[in-house]
């Protein structure tokens, strides 16, 4: 008989993308680069609308996400597929596909977006569906 593995040590986060994927399901919004943005996650599809200052729908779109580990810290990679324009331009080649780190906690998700030595990051509010019961947000 195989000895059982051992657990995880302290301070390491344990990968789970089923309850990462659970924790980032609802209704999101941000502030990036003049826009007010939303964004609605429904299983793994997401839709993003980008609103400029007078709150008009400048543009829109469509992807397939799914989450998987990062290796970086508490950090977990969400990778995107498919994306697909619905308003405004069109989707900007070589961006139908892709990748960033994030994390959540509670009502707050971070997205940590890489380029070169630069990496640029957005904040999100819940403004709908809770996470998890099993998921209190942290009073951090």
């Amino acid at each position: 008989m195989d000895p059982a593995p051992a657990p995880a040590p302290i301070g390491q986060p344990i990968y789970d993308p089923g309850y990462d994927m659970q924790q980032l399901q609802g209704t999101w919004e941000a502030r990036w680069g003049g826009f007010v943005i939303r964004r609605e996650i429904v299983g793994n599809k997401e839709q993003v609308a980008y609103y400029n200052a007078a709150g008009q729908l400048s543009r829109s779109h469509t992807a397939d996400i799914e989450v998987a580990a990062s290796g970086v810290g508490t950090t977990q990679t969400l990778r995107w597929s498919n994306l697909q324009s619905i308003v405004g331009p069109p989707a900007t080649p070589g961006t139908s596909n892709g990748d960033y780190q994030f994390d959540v906690n509670g009502a707050r998700m971070t997205e940590y977006h890489r380029s070169g030595p630069k990496t640029e990051t957005i904040v999100w509010t819940r403004i709908s569906g809770p996470p998890a019961p099993f998921a209190p947000e942290s009073p951090l």
